[in-house]
């Protein structure tokens, strides 16, 4: 990295810091909420599929 490209950090406050940690955090947050619902939804097709195998199973009895 260049000089040219290098940030000033002194320029940049503990404000700002705590905004983009904030941000951040709440990103983090609503992902998680994503992939609590995707896990509830798979574990649900999961039981889904098998219930199917155990109706086909008890079909071919």
């Amino acid at each position: 990295m260049s000089k040219t490209d290098e940030v000033d950090m002194t320029r940049i406050t503990n404000e700002e810091i705590i905004d983009v940690l904030v941000m951040t955090s709440n990103n983090l947050t609503g992902i998680f909420k994503i992939l609590e619902e995707l896990k509830a939804k798979m574990l649900a097709l999961e039981f889904d599929i098998i219930t199917l195998k155990a109706e086909r199973k008890d079909e071919k009895l």
